[in-house]
């Protein structure tokens, strides 16, 4: 032992020469086989459960979980260096939503310059960036996600997706969650959301600039092959010293993220994990108390409305006034506005009653009452989306209701919102009611293959509801609360307005930038950057 004399002026040159804690740690290595005790700084959501499961989230939506190791590591070889250190990690994750095809935002690996995350959002910003800064340079973040939703805004490739994120969520390579036998070579396709633990290995060579990501389920060794290889210039992403921890946020829908056990090695491979020392995922998942789970996720046979050729009147009339009622509590009656942004005949699921449900969150968005919800993306799918949204790219209750029209019309009449005919020309379903309206037939518009099924009343206001909801004007269309009482007999139906005697959907959508090469894929989803591509190849043909 040193002298006190001496290790005072030893401890400055070291602090001098850069060679202080974090350099002294180049090498450090941790193991967590299981969290019971273990020194970690945690926020938001994330805790360790008594038997020792770092839990990231928990059944609350719309917030975000982080835990990190609590000291920085050095991650370059020498203060201001961009030659930078290898490292290593394993570990194991499970999650656990209500339903075990279903789950709400993923969870997240995470190197970053500081712990604090305030400003990022949860949802499908995974609690690590918000929307003003997602792919900023100064965010200094390397991530692997875990992502269980497709989200078109980070063109990301699937809802079941690895992906390495540099600086925000659109990820510079990603593939879908599963591995590679070594046996056969053949891919074997990992649900992140089964319940069940898979493991995971995340390798950096600071030589090569290499990533390695390697996924397996928990009892299955490490495959040779990995899931992502991909070469990614860190040395000015990540800090000279940075930290280590997991990121996860959760969404509309219930889910919890945890992580079993958890390894780190700087310049060599990450220690293997104990597995019959990790702790045991939960065996099931506690029922939610809020209501949005009996509205948006039912045990339902997976059978979409459009196919209404294996539905009678009374079947089509009940599932309309189903997802009204639905649309009502997202809109109204729940804690937080809820805008699905992709309302349409498949994404409503019917359970043994025939009752409708809405489904497939992908795309939804959460405000507070009284606010606006600043979103700006075009997104959703044609024949659905408001005229409004091509010029605004606004999405908006009012907007829902427009979409919430379409549907009505579509399971009234049994016809697509958009179609083309022979000779390439779009016919627009709102259009074609029209006529019918303005020739005093609007029961004209009824599917034939109802036959005298059809409950005339209850068609007449469905049709003209239909087209009350698709007026061009946002603020001309009803609110979702006055949509239920119109179908429910309590409030009587407006007539409609001599506006709609001029009014055509198909110039319009066109006339607010809607392009007609892109009303020939009434089926597909759109984004903004998708629409301007398809207006560039249109342009040019």
């Amino acid at each position: 032992m040193l002298p006190p004399d001496r290790a005072m002026p030893l401890l400055l040159l070291l602090l001098f020469l850069g060679l202080g804690p974090a350099a002294a740690a180049a090498d450090e290595q941790f193991v967590f086989d299981g969290f019971t005790g273990a020194n970690l700084t945690m926020d938001g959501m994330a805790t360790v459960t008594p038997n020792g499961l770092l839990q990231l989230s928990n059944a609350t939506s719309q917030l975000k979980g982080h835990a990190f190791f609590p000291t920085p590591l050095q991650f370059h070889r020498a203060p201001n260096s961009t030659a930078m250190q290898s490292f290593s990690t394993a570990f194991v994750i499970g999650i656990i939503g209500a339903y075990d095809t279903l789950s709400s935002h993923g969870m997240a690996f995470v190197v970053a310059k500081s712990r604090n995350f305030t400003s990022a959002l949860p949802g499908q910003f995974l609690g690590l960036v918000g929307s003003a800064n997602n792919g900023n340079a100064t965010n200094h973040l390397f991530a692997v996600e875990f992502d269980t939703i497709l989200n078109s805004e980070f063109n990301d490739m699937s809802g079941n997706h690895v992906g390495i994120d540099v600086n925000g969520l659109n990820s510079v390579d990603a593939d879908n969650a599963g591995y590679y036998d070594d046996a056969t070579g053949a891919f074997r396709n990992i649900s992140l959301v089964d319940r069940k633990p898979m493991q995971v290995w995340v390798d950096f060579d600071g030589r090569t600039m290499q990533v390695n990501v390697t996924m397996a389920p928990l009892q299955v060794a490490r495959p040779k092959k990995p899931l992502l290889s991909a070469t990614v210039n860190l040395s000015s992403v990540i800090d000279d010293t940075a930290y280590v921890g997991f990121s996860s946020s959760s969404g509309i829908l219930f889910c919890r993220h945890y992580v079993l056990g958890w390894s780190f090695k700087m310049n060599g491979a990450a220690p293997a994990l104990n597995i019959s020392s990790l702790p045991s995922m939960p065996v099931t998942f506690p029922k939610p108390r809020s209501k949005v789970l009996e509205i948006v996720l039912p045990i339902a046979s997976a059978l979409l409305v459009f196919a209404t050729a294996a539905l009678g009147w009374w079947q089509r009339f009940r599932i309309i006034k189903g997802v009204a009622s639905g649309l009502l509590y997202l809109h109204e009656d729940w804690e937080q506005v809820v805008v699905h942004r992709d309302i349409k005949a498949s994404n409503v699921l019917l359970d043994a009653d025939m009752n409708g449900r809405l489904g497939d969150f992908g795309l939804a968005r959460l405000y507070d009452h009284g606010t606006d919800p600043h979103t700006t993306h075009v997104v959703g799918t044609m024949g659905y989306l408001a005229p409004e949204l091509g010029h605004t790219g606004k999405a908006s209750k009012a907007s829902d209701v427009f979409a919430f029209g379409a549907f009505m019309l579509e399971v009234a009449c049994g016809r697509k919102p958009v179609v083309q005919d022979a000779r390439d020309n779009h016919l627009v379903l709102v259009d074609w009611v029209l006529d019918q309206w303005r020739a005093g037939t609007v029961t004209g518009a009824v599917d034939p293959r109802l036959g005298g099924d059809v409950v005339e009343h209850e068609a007449s206001l469905v049709l003209r509801l239909g087209l009350l909801c698709s007026h061009p004007l946002p603020g001309a269309r009803p609110t979702t609360r006055q949509v239920a009482q119109y179908l429910d007999g309590d409030l009587k139906l407006p007539e409609l307005s001599p506006t709609y005697q001029s009014f055509n959907m198909l110039a319009l959508m066109q006339d607010q930038g809607f392009d007609p090469y892109v009303m020939s894929y009434p089926m597909t989803s759109i984004t903004a950057g998708t629409m301007s591509q398809m207006s560039d190849l249109s342009g040019g043909r």
